[in-house]
């Protein structure tokens, strides 16, 4: 299928993905997502039965499968060839 981002020629085809999505001040990352991804601007499409699927994961109270550390930099400001980020010894790449 091809992208519906305007001007770009891609097309869909069919990958897994890492998604993350906010419960309350938890974040959730959930890994092997089905997804459409355009392979020219990485556009991202979910059919509505894996949107739901993610919905259910969102409510669920269980335990996670595993932990790991996650550190969160805050991005502040975005310039026209300079981001700004909220820790300043970040390299910029």
């Amino acid at each position: 299928m091809r992208c519906s981002i305007e001007g770009c020629p891609g097309e869909y085809e069919q990958r897994e993905v890492v998604h993350t999505v906010r419960q309350g001040n938890r974040i959730i990352v959930i890994d092997h997502v089905p997804a459409e991804v355009c392979t020219i601007c990485g556009d991202v499409l979910f059919t509505p039965d894996t949107v739901r699927k993610i919905e259910i994961l969102r409510r669920t109270i269980e335990p996670p499968m595993r932990t790991v550390p996650l550190k969160v930099v805050i991005m502040r400001r975005v310039y026209k060839n300079h981001v700004s980020f909220s820790n300043p010894q970040l390299p910029i790449a």
